[in-house]
């Protein structure tokens, strides 16, 4: 789904209509989706499954006591809370023909391009998270400098403007620069996530796997129905109409493109950030929690061992 805003900038180069193209990507996505799932139900769970001990409702209730959780959840939520609109509306509507030497791209083709070029130390990124968050000091250092580097990077693309091809190519540098970090953010969220569900292990004795993984699924669509309104309400407020026009919208809606698509989104970034600074899980605390975990899944394992020293 990553793909699709680029795919969409460089529809012209395949021929196709946006209808079309929708209907390809729906297909793709929603069919090719149900197929990997079921390539999934032959899969060995790795964990042998046990009978079900506590209702759902303890089940829920017990996110009580995962505080990072509850932390990330708050930061994810008010992340979604950037006014922007999708770039699509910035490069097809805010951006002419632009040249670079002999090669001439309208906004939809060079939205493909740029995305290209500014995103792939995003996905680089991703394969070096490990060694990134040990250096940094753990996941949350690792939010703490790609939010900042992003944010950053925005209010200085900001000035420098978006109006000629070397300005063009510099934005592209300074946001792959900050995206850089931001592509092991992914992968350190994720790991926080787990972090999260020791930490209840060791607090309570509970594993929590289900309910934690749960309500990382229902944020992610939470958030984008949140994104979705707010991206509604903004194009409605600048008086945007499909049927105007690239041409025809109204000029507070072309004026404003530039500075809503590049500092637009610092807004949820900077709420994420504040939000997650306030995360008390430190270095120390971490080891403890997988140490005394590890001593008493062995202690649990010995004891298991000696009552049923046959293993039946």
């Amino acid at each position: 789904m990553g793909l699709f805003p680029l795919i969409l900038g460089a529809r012209e180069k395949f021929g196709i209509t946006e209808s079309q193209l929708f209907m390809i990507a729906g297909l793709v996505c929603g069919l090719g989706g149900q197929l990997i799932s079921w390539v999934a139900v032959g899969v060995k769970e790795r964990v042998e499954n046990k009978p079900q001990e506590d209702s759902l409702l303890e089940g829920i209730l017990m996110v009580r006591h995962n505080k990072i959780l509850l932390i990330m959840a708050v930061a994810q939520i008010l992340g979604a809370l950037s006014p922007v609109i999708p770039g699509i509306y910035f490069f097809k509507y805010g951006v002419d023909t632009v040249k670079f030497g002999s090669v001439s791209m309208n906004g939809e083709t060079l939205m493909f391009w740029f995305g290209l070029a500014s995103g792939f130390p995003y996905a680089f990124a991703m394969f070096l998270a490990k060694g990134l968050s040990k250096k940094l000091g753990g996941p949350k250092n690792v939010f703490i400098v790609s939010k900042s580097a992003a944010i950053a990077a925005r209010v200085a693309a900001y000035f420098i403007g978006f109006d000629s091809p070397a300005k063009i190519i510099a934005v592209a540098a300074l946001l792959a620069i900050a995206s850089f970090p931001d592509g092991a953010s992914e992968i350190a969220k994720k790991s926080l996530w787990c972090d999260s569900i020791d930490y209840v292990e060791w607090k309570t004795g509970k594993r929590t796997e289900g309910i934690s993984f749960s309500v990382q699924n229902f944020l992610s669509k939470l958030t984008s129905g949140i994104s979705l309104y707010i991206n509604g309400m903004v194009l409605n407020s600048l008086g945007f109409k499909e049927h105007f026009g690239i041409k025809g919208q109204p000029a507070k809606f072309y004026k404003y493109q530039w500075p809503i698509f590049i500092l637009a989104p610092a807004v949820g970034m900077t709420l994420f950030l504040l939000t997650i600074l306030t995360i008390n899980y430190p270095k120390e605390l971490k080891e403890q929690v997988e140490r005394e975990l590890i001593e008493r899944r062995a202690a649990i394992a010995a004891s298991i061992e000696k009552e049923n020293p046959s293993g039946e």
